[in-house]
């Protein structure tokens, strides 16, 4: 895991200067606040009431105006260098704030004056996947495991699929997606290939192409992210 940041931040440098990354230290910083603040608003909907964080990565997953790539960096991943263009990086972390802003209606929060020279952008990556991670988790077993997004398209589903295993496992985060027309969603990490498919109203890992080999998708504990150790 740490030699797996150390290439990150790496690669950052390597694109970047100094003052930029310190820069794009305080642009995570200022966006992790605004989502602790959405992960404690509620939004009423019809005959319902929803957690302003989870709404907030729905209403991202479903624009197909992102990139995956934008997703995992403002959902999963903020030291993940999108493009390897920190400058760009810097513009997802304010679409982030504005899809807060814009959706519940709440003010970008002004951070205290502190050496942001001296944080990490791992341990903000992992401040960040503690609270994602757990709106992400409810959506997973509503959208993915129950019939709650039932009425959801594949791409929807697909996408998801793909940022919860990128903010569950950071390692092996997505780099690409494919979409076939009948649902089909094949995702390649750098390395490995995972293709995944509803069959018989479930989702399942596809695996050989015998269905008994499949792996259903299961319901993921919420505590999952309280694992998460800041380094």
């Amino acid at each position: 895991m740490k030699l797996f940041f150390l290439l990150i931040s790496l690669a950052f440098v390597n694109v970047s200067t100094y003052y930029d990354i310190i820069n794009y230290k305080q642009d995570v910083v200022i966006t992790n606040e605004h989502i602790k603040l959405a992960f404690k608003k509620e939004v009423i909907k019809v005959n319902s009431v929803a957690n302003g964080l989870e709404h907030v990565i729905e209403q991202i997953i479903g624009n197909d105006e992102y990139t995956l790539g934008m997703m995992i960096n403002m959902i999963a991943l903020p030291e993940y260098p999108y493009h390897s263009e920190i400058e760009v990086c810097k513009e997802i972390q304010i679409f982030m704030r504005e899809e807060i802003q814009n959706e519940l209606k709440i003010d970008v929060p002004k951070v205290p004056n502190q050496n942001f020279k001296e944080l990490n952008l791992d341990d903000l990556g992992n401040e960040r996947r503690k609270l994602t991670g757990k709106a992400l988790t409810n959506i997973w077993n509503k959208a993915i495991v129950g019939s709650d997004k039932d009425e959801e398209s594949y791409s929807y589903m697909c996408y998801m699929i793909a940022v919860f295993m990128s903010t569950k496992f950071p390692l092996s985060y997505k780099r690409d997606i494919r979409i076939e027309p009948d649902g089909t969603c094949t995702m390649y990490d750098g390395v490995t290939k995972k293709t995944y498919k509803k069959y018989i109203g479930k989702w399942w890992q596809v695996i050989g192409n015998c269905t008994d080999d499949w792996l259903q998708l299961e319901e993921e504990p919420i505590d999952n992210f309280d694992q998460l150790t800041i380094h």
